[in-house]
C-alpha cells in the first residue's frame, strides 16, 4: 500500500459529516506532521484514546479476511466479520492498530485510496 505510519504518534481525530475523517499523526523520528484523509466514512470507532498513542499499523481490507486485524475492526464497528455485507459491497474497511492507546477502525464508502498529507507548520 506505500503508507508506513508505523511508531507515529496520533495527535488528534477530526470528525466532519462533509469532508470525512482526518486522522493527525506526528512522527518523531522526522520532527514532522501528517494528515491522513478518509473521505466518505459509513461508520467509524474510536477505542482507547489515551495520553500516548503510538501506531503499531495501518490495515486496508477489501475483501473479507480471517486475520485478528479484520476481526477486531468489524467487532468495534459493531459488523458481522463472517457475513461483512459492506466488503461484499465493494466498501473498505480500515484499521488502526495501535501499540499503545487509540485503535481506529473505520468503514469507508468504496475503495479508499490512501492520502498521507503533510502538514506545513
Amino acid at each position: 500500500m506505500g503508507i508506513t505510519i508505523h511508531d507515529f504518534q496520533l495527535v488528534g481525530i477530526r470528525l466532519d459529516p462533509v469532508s470525512g475523517v482526518t486522522v493527525s499523526l506526528f512522527d518523531e523520528s522526522s520532527r514532522a506532521s501528517y494528515d491522513l484523509v478518509f473521505g466518505q466514512v459509513r461508520r467509524a470507532s474510536i477505542d482507547g484514546f489515551s495520553s500516548q498513542n503510538v501506531v503499531l499499523d495501518l490495515k486496508v481490507f477489501n475483501r473479507k479476511d480471517d486475520s485478528f486485524e479484520f476481526k477486531r475492526c468489524c467487532f468495534l464497528l459493531g459488523l458481522d466479520p463472517v457475513a461483512a455485507r459492506e466488503i461484499v459491497d465493494g466498501d473498505t474497511l480500515v484499521f488502526i492498530e495501535a501499540s499503545a492507546g487509540a485503535e481506529i477502525a473505520l468503514l469507508v464508502e468504496g475503495t479508499w485510496d490512501s492520502r498521507l498529507i503533510p502538514v506545513k507548520s
